[in-house]
């Protein structure tokens, strides 16, 4: 009996004491967020002074130019007065004028003697000027509490880059249309300004080592200014003398069928020594009809240095159709008049309760601050049937019409702050493993509605088709588990429907108005455009694989709809209503965006095989990765050996300087881990962790360098996402502004700097750094333990060096305790481990 008393009075203590460190967290928080508050305020006060101050600084300005204007006018005719008047008087006509009239030369005489009696001169007070103006009303600033305290971002926007070239030393002379043409653009040297009347001036002055002809549809987007559709539509032979004139000139030609009917394209592309199609099965379609063999396959892909995930200047506030979401037309107030009021009746849920899917009854509100350790969780769905536009999860693809969010969904807690730029949501759950380098996908046996072609998402990540209840996707699929019902997927509306959008805490969005993401006269860098300043993208059954693709790539918003929604009043409410309650699922919508985007292939190492089977060279640079990292104890050496061998993309190099630990143990736990090359060094004396590091980095000879902290977690895809980057943006060092922390002590996780990904901005955490080896070795390692990156980015900004921060997942941070830094800049997530929501 006692020793139940003992144990659970030792029970009671370990709670009071977890309830004590909770409770002094919560109460350093809202400490914090007080203070951050009371800033806020006086700032927003000096910034409504400031707009009123420059609003009568330009009213006096304009009061006071009008008023210059009106004085020079008045001088100008004043000065013509008086020298008209001035030019009467002294003329001969006045003065014969007055002897005439008097008939006496004496009264003349006395009138030319006597003084002129002149009317005083006007002067500057007889001319008020007009009053001022009162300046126009300013609105007062709100006072804006959202962290995180960071530096402002190097460059906003994106914007079309100029280069590097991945093969330099190959020119390719092209005939594509705007979109491939940005496609290749950075893969080889490009030569795309000839035509008909002109291309055998290009072979003479450029010399190409390829002509790449692409089965261009006239449109917007049709390249070379449209000058050769005559004779891709065989009604000339201007192409035919081309290909002829390049074959004497020993130049290989390739002709790619990106679309369209097959038939057409034949007579044409038999000329050509290889033909390229989308999908294996087309290019099955191929080799019948022209009865050989030189015949592979360049499948739909992306163009990292256009297809990224940098956001537009504006944001992201339309909702874009694509292909036929609509059956009809929208009404003109749409969807103005049909926003749905939400329901001020609502239960107050409580702080760290269960989401629903958790141990809570179907289709009840969740809790504020409720987070779910669960990952890859799909959206719950209350479908609409297909004739009121039925929307379809599916691989990769946001949750249906009536959809709502379910299990993995991070609520803000309760006086938590929504991260800047307001609520997303992104496409991309169930996504394939990302091909390494020179490894070509298979298409897979899906089709699109108008050719042969691979469904996105199939093989290549985008979303494929669906039932209309959501449970599950039609057809076969290179998707592991296509067909099988997803969990926490609701089949229909009737069990547990759509929940109103006040259960989720905060505000509810407020739609943009919907219309179409592709225009009739919109160019390519248009479209780019959209593609990031879309907030949500309905796309139709018959919509555009190739765009689904590039749109996944931006990390934009996709539902992909089953059937076209109709334009009766309950089906356009139900449609909304699922829109902004995908909207409202910010974290779970932010982690299907980056699946989708992983799923995304570069067209890169597409090329290689190609360019091989061609007859020319294939030369890049692969980037090789050297990990650095530092330990103290053999605990340390245990996990990093752990982080760095569950990686899909493992380092060819890994180095280890070890403090107090025999190097010749180190080296072979290391080696029984790590397959590629092993450094290992002892410190002899006691140093510090930037010293440690900074010693690795003078060993590394990769041309990355990561740098991996022992006390943290690293996912799978840590360094294969974090190299992706390299090929998407122009930045000497990549990392992670914004990542989740664990704090054991407490239990808490925390999302540091939310709102700071995919920016170029100079707050990274050291443990999640990837650089270009010889700019970290120019900069160095700071001498000291802790805060080392501070010190490392604040070089970096005085140097003018382009830092990138990247996504917040794959990577957990775990420092021993909160510090000022971290919790002024973060958001409480809960009470929770934080590995299913960074570990995706």
């Amino acid at each position: 009996m006692s020793e139940e008393l003992e144990s659970t009075r030792r029970a009671l203590e370990a709670a009071v004491a977890a309830a004590s460190g909770a409770a002094e967290l919560t109460r350093l928080l809202a400490d914090y967020q007080e203070r951050l508050a009371a800033a806020a305020a006086s700032e927003a006060e000096a910034l409504t002074r400031l707009k009123e101050t420059e609003a009568r600084l330009k009213s006096v300005e304009r009061q006071a130019t009008q008023l210059a204007k009106n004085l020079a006018e008045q001088k100008y005719q004043t000065e013509v007065a008086l020298w008209r008047l001035e030019s009467v008087q002294e003329s001969r006509w006045s003065k014969l004028g007055d002897a005439i009239h008097t008939k006496k030369p004496g009264e003349v005489a006395r009138t030319l003697r006597s003084p002129i009696n002149k009317r005083p001169a006007p002067k500057r007070s007889d001319f008020a000027p007009t009053p001022l103006a009162a300046p126009p009303p300013v609105e007062s600033v709100v006072p804006t509490t959202a962290g995180p305290a960071v530096s402002a971002p190097l460059a906003e926007g994106f914007v079309v880059p100029k280069g590097p070239l991945t093969r330099p030393y190959l020119t390719v002379a092209a005939i594509v249309d705007r979109r491939s043409e940005a496609l290749f653009r950075y893969e080889w040297r490009q030569v795309t300004n000839f035509g008909p009347d002109n291309w055998e001036a290009m072979l003479d002055q450029h010399r190409p080592h390829l002509l790449f002809v692409e089965s261009v549809k006239p449109g917007p987007l049709q390249g070379n200014g449209g000058r050769w559709l005559e004779e891709l539509a065989g009604r000339t032979r201007g192409l035919r003398d081309l290909v002829e004139e390049c074959g004497r000139r020993g130049i290989r030609t390739v002709f790619w069928h990106s679309g369209g009917p097959v038939s057409a394209s034949v007579p044409m592309a038999s000329y050509f020594d290889h033909v390229l199609a989308t999908s294996e099965a087309r290019a099955r379609e191929w080799r019948a009809a022209l009865r050989h063999d030189r015949v592979a396959v360049l499948p739909v892909a992306t163009q990292p240095r256009v297809h990224n995930q940098i956001p537009a200047a504006e944001g992201r506030k339309a909702i874009a159709l694509l292909g036929t979401a609509v059956q009809g037309t929208l009404p003109a107030d749409f969807p103005k008049s049909y926003l749905p009021t939400p329901t001020t009746a609502a239960a107050t849920p409580s702080a760290g309760a269960t989401a629903p899917g958790a141990n809570q009854t179907a289709g009840a509100p969740p809790s504020v601050g409720a987070v779910v350790p669960t990952t890859g969780a799909a959206p719950t769905a209350g479908a609409v049937s297909p004739s009121a536009g039925a929307v379809t999860p599916s691989a990769g693809a946001a949750p249906s019409v009536g959809a709502v969010p379910s299990v993995g969904v991070a609520v803000p807690a309760v006086g938590a702050t929504p991260s800047p730029g307001g609520p997303t949501a992104v496409t991309g759950q169930t996504a394939p493993a990302p091909l390494r380098e020179g490894q070509v996908p298979h298409p897979g046996p899906n089709k699109t509605s108008d050719e042969g072609g691979h469904q996105p998402g199939a093989a290549y990540g985008g979303i494929s088709s669906g039932t209309a209840g959501g449970a599950g996707r039609t057809g076969s699929s290179a998707v592991p588990g296509a067909g099988a019902a997803r969990p926490g997927v609701r089949k229909t509306a009737d069990e547990g429907g759509p929940r109103p959008l006040s259960a989720y805490g905060g505000d509810v969005p407020v739609v943009a108005p919907w219309g179409p993401l592709i225009t009739s006269k919109a160019t390519y860098d248009d479209l780019l455009t959209a593609y990031r300043s879309a907030a949500l993208v309905l796309a139709g059954p018959d919509a555009d694989a190739r765009t689904i693709e590039e749109l996944s790539a931006c990390g934009t918003p996709i539902m992909q709809l089953a059937a076209p929604i109709a334009t009766d009043e309950e089906s356009l409410r139900r449609a909304l209503a699922s829109v902004q309650e995908y909207l409202v699922a910010e974290d779970q919508s932010a982690a299907e965006a980056h699946l989708a985007w992983r799923a995304t292939i570069s067209v890169t190492p597409l090329l290689d095989p190609i360019i091989a089977t061609a007859g020319l060279p294939s030369i890049r640079n692969a980037a090789s990765i050297a990990a650095i990292t530092a330990v103290s104890d053999p605990t340390e050496l245990d996990r990093v050996l752990a982080q760095l061998h569950r990686q899909a993309h493992a380092p060819g190099q890994l180095v280890i300087v070890a403090e107090g630990m025999d190097a010749a143990t180190v080296e072979k736990s290391a080696r029984a881990v790590h397959r590629g090359d092993v450094i290992v060094r002892e410190t002899g004396a006691p140093a510090t962790r930037g010293a440690a590091l900074d010693r690795a980095l003078r060993l590394a000879d990769g041309d990355l360098v990561a740098v991996l902290d022992p006390r943290d977690l690293y996912g799978e895809y840590y360094l294969a996402d974090l190299v992706r980057y390299f090929a998407a943006v122009d930045a000497e060092i990549i990392g992670k502004s914004s990542y989740y922390a664990h704090i054991p002590g407490t239990g808490a996780t925390l999302l540091r700097g939310p709102g700071t990904e995919h920016r170029f901005l100079p707050e990274l955490a050291g443990a999640t750094l990837l650089a270009r080896r010889p700019t970290l070795t120019d900069l160095g390692i700071p001498d000291v333990s802790d805060e080392w990156d501070e010190t490392l980015m604040r070089q970096c900004r005085t140097d003018g060096i382009r830092v990138y921060s990247a996504d917040r997942y794959s990577y957990v941070r775990v420092p021993p305790a909160a510090n000022e830094r971290l919790l002024s800049s973060s958001h409480l997530q809960g009470y929770t481990p934080a590995e299913p929501l960074a570990m995706i």
